[in-house]
């Protein structure tokens, strides 16, 4: 049976947001000829008595497909009314252009930059980042000044336990603003959400599992952030024993291009997802391809510059999608809860899907969805 979040949308809806403070919300526009309709999503879910989830994402973005994934999956939430972007923080190295690629993507969701604050953390990790064509330097993204702690402290402040992280990403961030943290509000809020593993003591403690990439480049961060967080906040951790269940290949890609058609043709520079994939996992083919190609299950004789794409076994493992799932659709999960965490996918042979094909068609039509739904150039106040 498909999942309630994922039911065809009659009408295209521009998300709304949380601001904080200092920002004033957009007026409301009327409908367009194109059918966008502000704010009916979430005016749909509040009548429905189901006020949206507000997340601040934690992202890598533009080294990994799975980031772009996650980001095109929350938008089909949004425009139901169902999740609130309250803002995107960028970890790993090279955060500042991590940052202006996801600038890019909410730009094309239809966000203008004074909706959702976007800025770069502590840049920890490998450098390595793709852009797609037409998508901003981060010198013109509208990035909010700082490393994202003071942000994360403010947005953790504001709707204490409101408030849901999606760490998809090293915890570079949240552990930065542990250091300034004098009042324990970080404690108040709803749940972390990651897409990691956790090794459970025999004191019953969770410790962050080296073996996830996010995890592995800043340790230290996520060490520090379980220790002080786990007993107050729940965490929800969605393994790489999940993500290895569901593979997206190229019929897939194939399908929500095809679904770009109308908005590419109007753009000079056109959304290739095929293209952004490829250029994410050359990334890492370059940097270690004895890793990558049998991982990606290349036969021997395609392993070059030329071949190696069209002879790949999957394009993604949706790591970071499918912790957003989690989060929002979490009847597709049979998760393992450990005090007041939930685990799935933390152990060989346990995916923790309650069905694998009907998670896998989910995601591939949310993402469908969402890909219908990109807006051609809004116009934003642009630094």
């Amino acid at each position: 049976m498909r999942s309630k979040s994922t039911a065809l949308i009659s009408t295209r809806e521009v998300p709304k947001t949380s601001y904080m403070s200092n920002m004033s919300p957009p007026k409301k526009k009327k409908k367009t000829t194109q059918g966008w309709v502000v704010d009916s999503g979430r005016r749909h879910a509040e009548q429905q008595g189901e006020p949206p989830k507000r997340i601040l994402v934690i992202t890598d973005i533009g080294r990994d497909m799975d980031d772009t994934l996650c980001f095109l999956s929350l938008l089909h939430y949004i425009s139901l009314g169902q999740a609130e972007l309250v803002g995107v923080v960028a970890a790993g190295g090279t955060s500042n252009q991590r940052a202006a690629v996801a600038r890019g993507w909410l730009r094309k969701f239809g966000y203008k930059d004074e909706q959702v604050p976007v800025m770069g953390g502590r840049s920890v990790g490998k450098p390595g980042w793709f852009s797609p064509e037409g998508f901003p330097t981060p010198e013109h993204a509208a990035l909010s000044p700082g490393d994202g702690s003071d942000f994360l402290l403010d947005c953790a402040r504001k709707y204490k336990g409101d408030l849901t992280l999606l760490v998809i990403a090293p915890f570079s961030p949240i552990a930065d603003a542990l250091d300034k943290d004098e009042h324990g509000d970080l404690k108040k809020i709803h749940a972390i959400y990651v897409q990691g593993q956790a090794i459970i003591t025999e004191e019953g403690k969770l410790v962050p599992d080296p073996q996830s990439f996010n995890i592995s480049q800043d340790l230290e961060s996520a060490t520090r952030v379980f220790e002080a967080l786990e007993e107050q906040v729940p965490f929800r951790l969605l393994g790489k024993h999940t993500a290895y269940a569901i593979k997206l290949q190229h019929e897939h890609f194939n399908l929500w291009q095809a679904q770009l058609a109308d908005y590419n043709s109007t753009q000079t520079h056109k959304i290739d997802l095929l293209a952004v994939a490829k250029h994410n996992m050359d990334i890492f083919r370059t940097e270690n391809p004895e890793k990558f190609y049998p991982l990606y299950k290349v036969p021997e004789d395609k392993r070059n510059d030329e071949d190696w794409f069209g002879n790949v076994g999957e394009i993604s493992v949706p790591y970071d999608a499918l912790a957003l799932l989690f989060l929002m659709d979490p009847g597709l999960f049979d998760p393992t809860q450990h005090a007041h965490h939930l685990i799935v996918g933390g152990t060989p042979g346990a995916h923790g899907l309650v069905d694998v094909e009907t998670t896998k068609r989910t995601l591939v039509e949310i993402i469908r969805i969402s890909c219908q739904q990109l807006i051609p150039d809004v116009p934003s106040s642009r630094a």
